[in-house]
């Protein structure tokens, strides 16, 4: 199909190392330097008890991380469509159902689409410009 690959898995480990750091940092922060406090018999500055919400942290970033890059990837939300604008388009919730076709494709021919929908048993075809 010719679908290329995506930069979405190295956005998402970014995030979630940059997790893993931020929670590396703030425990140590607090536990050696802020508050310093014997947990589970272990020195100042012990890495064994942060594992837990290390991971956590590290999951929670890289979701949010990935969420918002993927929308932003998708060109989303689009809060505007040229299509909204047609008078068509209020049915579409009701009886009908619309199919859009966007010209972003160099090789985009309009008069080679509308035949090709009015072959196939459109009753409306319409071009709509931006």
């Amino acid at each position: 199909m010719g679908i290329k690959r995506t930069i979405l898995p190295v956005i998402m480990a970014v995030g979630a190392f940059s997790g893993t750091f931020l929670a590396l940092l703030m425990q140590w922060w607090m536990g050696a330097i802020d508050y310093p406090t014997v947990v589970q018999g272990k020195p100042h500055g012990a890495w064994e008890p942060w594992v837990p919400i290390t991971f956590e942290i590290s999951i929670l970033l890289g979701s949010f991380t990935v969420l918002i890059a993927m929308l932003m990837l998708n060109g989303l939300p689009r809060w505007h469509h040229p299509l909204f604008a047609s008078d068509r388009f209020l049915r579409v919730s009701q009886d009908r159902f619309a199919i859009a076709i966007e010209a972003a494709d160099p090789k985009f021919n309009p008069h080679e689409a509308k035949r090709l929908l009015e072959s196939a048993g459109a009753s409306h075809v319409e071009l709509i410009e931006e």
